[in-house]
């Protein structure tokens, strides 16, 4: 009994270690008007298309975090630390295309549509592609068990933004900028790290060990894939039908 209760304890502890970083967010949002990617100071323009910024991270992300969690944890439990390294890389690879065309795609879209004014459109690109970063480099953290690192480098990120805004007395928008950036980089160069030595660390019974085909690989990947991504496709798709319906949107403006 008291080795399930342990057991339960653990998950429990393991699950609720999410709330550590968020909880340190509404923290400093609250008390000191600003979060990682968002600030008090922000008009209600900047928190629509920074609110649409972060739902378009969210979907187009977690279906690359779904299988950075597969494929992690089957080959990391297994012991075939190259085989997970390889594996990450190429989803990483796959999560920096998508973010790329995106972004390339996102602001003739937005003109030709009229969702948003270029300066706020481009404004939302940025966001959208360093959050889109973040969330990725995050999830090789929380893969490889570095829960703490999690916590390091989201803490530094809402530092680096104080300096530069409170300190430095920097822009606004460049001082997140700048700190989601420093969060994606360092959580990125963190996890890289641990892969790289796993990866070394690896039994030599186990280096021969080869991926499965590539098609065989998306196969398996494809339902969790498919989750990640509707999972916040309907969890925001009223949001965005209510935003779009809204009375009263200022000019250039399809969403507020």
């Amino acid at each position: 009994l008291r080795k399930r209760v342990r057991l339960v304890l653990g998950w429990l502890g393991r699950g609720s270690f999410f709330l550590v970083p968020m909880t340190i967010q509404l923290v400093f949002l609250f008390g000191l008007g600003f979060g990682l990617w968002l600030s008090l100071d922000f008009t209600t323009a900047e928190f629509t298309v920074i609110a649409c910024a972060s739902i378009a991270s969210f979907v187009l992300s977690d279906g690359f975090i779904a299988a950075i969690g597969r494929l992690g944890s089957i080959y990391g439990d297994q012991g075939k630390h190259l085989l997970a390294q390889r594996a990450l890389r190429r989803v990483l690879a796959g999560g920096a295309a998508v973010s790329l065309t995106t972004a390339a795609l996102w602001l003739p879209v937005s003109q030709v549509f009229g969702l948003f004014p270029l300066h706020k459109a481009a404004l939302g690109g940025a966001y959208f592609v360093l959050l889109m970063w973040l969330w990725l480099a995050l999830a090789i953290l929380y893969v490889t068990k570095r829960r703490i690192a999690i916590v390091l480098t989201s803490s530094a990120g809402l530092g680096v933004i104080y300096l530069l805004t409170d300190v430095v007395g920097a822009n606004r928008h460049l001082a997140h900028l700048a700190g989601v950036g420093f969060v994606a980089a360092s959580a990125l160069a963190w996890g890289a790290w641990v892969l790289a030595r796993r990866a070394a660390d690896t039994a030599e019974e186990l280096r021969a060990a080869r991926l499965p085909r590539r098609a065989l690989i998306l196969w398996a990947l494809a339902p969790y894939f498919a989750y990640g991504v509707l999972y916040y496709a309907l969890l925001f798709f009223d949001r965005l039908v209510a935003w779009t319906a809204a009375a009263g949107k200022p000019e250039g403006y399809a969403v507020w």
